[in-house]
């Protein structure tokens, strides 16, 4: 089996759980303030 980013992340993500590391009140904040980063 070939690992894909999306598998990783996949992985990771029932590993660990949704983690909310990146505090925003919409999707579309997240976006926006990561491209002004």
């Amino acid at each position: 089996m070939q690992l894909t980013l999306y598998n990783l992340y996949q992985k990771m993500l029932t590993h660990m759980g949704a983690t909310n590391w990146w505090p925003a009140d919409s999707k579309q904040q997240i976006i926006i303030e990561a491209i002004l980063i």
